[in-house]
Order: C-alpha cells, then structure tokens, then sequence
C-alpha cells in the first residue's frame, strides 16, 4: 500500500518533471486519505474532503495565489465544467475537476490548466492556475497534524535539564555529551520515513543531505518570539531578558556539535 508520505514524495518528483497530472493526483489521493484521520472516519465524502480543504486554503493563498481570498471567492465561470453547483468555490474546482477528473475520470479537462509560475487566469469555461497550487496542496497534507508525529528538541532539553537540577536559562551548562546523543537521536529520528514534523535549532543542518526531509527555516520577529517565549510555562517561565541571552548564545555558536572534534589527550612519550 502506497503511504502519504510516498505520495508526497512522488508527487514531488513529477513537479520537478514537469508532470503536473501525476503530482495532482498523488496529492488528491494524500488528501482524501488526511481527510479521512482528520475527522476519524474510515471514508471521506465530497463533503468532507471540501470541508477539511476549507480549513487549510490560507496555505494555497500564502504558496500559490499572492493571498488572494479563496474563502470569499467564487468562480462562476465555470459553471458549465462543474455542472449542478450555481456558485463554485475554490474547494469545488479542486473536489469535482482535479479529484474526480483525476480518480474517476480520464483526467482534468483542457480547460483547467496548471502552469508554472505564480498567475491565474479566468475566461469564460476557462482557468489557468499556477502550479505552486501543487506545492499548496502538499503542504497542507505534510503540515496537517493527522499524519503528523511532532517533536521538539527544546522540549528534550527542557525536560533533561529540570530532571538533573541545571538552570533552565543556561543551556550552555549541559554536557557535550548529552548534546552529541541528542545530535544522534534526532538523526536516526530524521533518517526515519515515518512523517514527522521535528522542531530544533540544527535539526535543519543534521538533515542537509537527507533527500526526503523537507527543510523548512522558521524566521520570527524578536518581539513574537519574545511573547510565544513568555507565554510558555509548562516547564519554566522567561523574561525578555532570558530569552535575548539565550538567542546570544546560540548565534555565537561556531559549529553544530555533531562535528565537535574529540579531545585528545596528549601523553608523554
């Protein structure tokens, strides 16, 4: 049985080729199936697959379509290629032409085209649709938390750090050691095939020659990262303070620890 993340992953390759059918129907088939342990039923239905694309369509917004508001959107000009819905929203066009046409069909119709680059365009029967809605559509079944295990490095370190008496604000106090088995933990974690979002500040650079991780950098506002810092207290409270110092601390960083050389002692002759 081919699994989601195969599907991502195939769907993947045929972008790179170019062959947008087969990449729109493997990320079709990943969504069905995402929809499917989103609401804990073992078949989706029209209605179900347009409601959970519903719930994740800012993300083709932000990919694919420069933010425009799908939500508010209809697309009355294809009325005639989805025949028995008056006002046709975005999720219709995805759930009977791309689906359907793809699933049951033989194939989406040659007015409904996928192209590269970022425009859309609309005639009369006619859409041209940019083919970042693909990477849109993976997107929302690599981040949906039904197929998603997720971990954080800080949660291990906090959770280490409290278990053996070591202030919460220095990290810089924990062993070498505890920090290479962790380097060696989230690699075999990372090598694995099983889907997982991994949240940590190297994780990205252990994963650098993993082909089948998709690396994603998360830039945030110091004054965001402040307020998300201070709003977590399960472990530990921060001040604006803490946070900056800890920042500091990881900048001045010169090298990831899993490529930390070993001391050698030197022993007289």
């Amino acid at each position: 049985m081919i699994t989601v993340a195969q599907r991502v992953s195939h769907a993947i390759d045929s972008i790179r080729r170019g062959e947008y059918e087969f990449a729109l129907e493997d990320a079709a088939v990943a969504i069905d199936v995402t929809a499917q342990r989103h609401y804990g039923i073992p078949r989706s239905t029209k209605r179900d697959y347009k409601r959970f694309l519903g719930e994740y369509l800012w993300l083709i917004e932000l990919m694919a379509l420069n933010g425009i508001n799908l939500e508010e959107s209809f697309f009355q000009n294809l009325t005639r290629t989805i025949p028995g819905v008056p006002r046709p929203r975005f999720t219709d066009l995805l759930y009977h032409v791309v689906r359907c046409g793809l699933v049951h069909d033989t194939g989406i119709p040659s007015n409904v085209e996928f192209v590269p680059g970022r425009i859309l365009m609309l005639a009369d029967d006619y859409i041209r649709l940019p083919a970042q809605v693909i990477w849109g559509l993976l997107a929302i079944v690599v981040f949906a938390k039904a197929n998603l295990a997720e971990e954080s490095a800080g949660d291990y370190f906090r959770q280490y750090m409290i278990e053996h008496g070591i202030d919460l604000h220095k990290k810089e106090d924990l062993p070498d050691k505890v920090d290479r088995d962790f380097d060696d933990e989230v690699k075999k974690t990372l090598e694995s095939t099983t889907p997982i979002v991994f949240e940590g500040i190297y994780s990205g650079y252990i994963a650098r020659d993993m082909k089948h991780v998709m690396r994603v950098l998360l830039i945030a506002d110091e004054k965001v990262r402040i307020k998300r810092a201070l709003n977590r207290t399960h472990t530990h409270t921060e001040t604006p303070e803490t946070v900056e110092a800890k920042t500091e601390t990881v900048e001045e960083k010169p090298e990831t620890v899993e490529e930390k050389p070993e001391t050698v002692e030197e022993k007289p002759a």
